[in-house]
């Protein structure tokens, strides 16, 4: 059964995502605890409830127009998306790329895919994509180009991590 280390995991990552996702992966973060909650023993149940673990509305974090949950449809079904961004210089350019992961930094959300414009992986703050479209353009895993390659690279999320707060995206090449 589940440790209270576990079940304090467990909590505060629901918490998580009820506060800070989509409101549809919201509501299966909370429908996952109560399936928890009505499985365990009651000792672990009071503890549940218990958990003082919050995760509280992030005020700092940027407003997204974008649409989170058909963005993950995206991900998960692999449609490429074209979408017309404004990078740090308020330049804006339109793109499509194979969406691979969505990551939240503390106050934005990052896109990290493969850009056919720069035929390159970058990352793309969600708050600065100004319109987007999932396509019909299904992609497979290619050599390269997936989101195992991405993560080889160990300055990605890490660079992004630390500039996105300042509204910056380092990266190799132009963005």
């Amino acid at each position: 059964m589940f440790k209270e280390q576990e079940i304090e995991a467990l909590v505060l990552g629901a918490r998580m995502v009820e506060t800070w996702a989509d409101k549809e992966l919201a509501e299966a973060a909370t429908d996952a605890i109560a399936k928890i909650e009505a499985i365990i023993p009651e000792a672990l149940r009071t503890y549940m409830s218990n958990t003082a673990l919050f995760a509280p509305d992030n005020h700092c974090m940027v407003p997204l127009a974008i649409d989170l949950a058909e963005l993950r449809r995206a991900v998960r079904t692999r449609l490429k998306i074209h979408f017309r961004y404004k990078d740090v210089l308020q330049q804006s350019t339109e793109r499509t790329a194979r969406p691979l992961s969505l990551a939240f930094f503390g106050s934005v959300w990052i896109l990290a895919a493969w850009c056919e414009l720069r035929e390159d992986f970058r990352t793309f703050r969600l708050d600065r994509i100004e319109s987007y479209e999932v396509t019909a353009d299904s992609f497979r895993n290619e050599h390269g180009k997936s989101l195992q390659d991405f993560l080889k690279r160990p300055e990605t999320w890490c660079q992004n991590a630390q500039t996105a707060e300042l509204g910056g995206m380092p990266s190799r090449s132009a963005a």
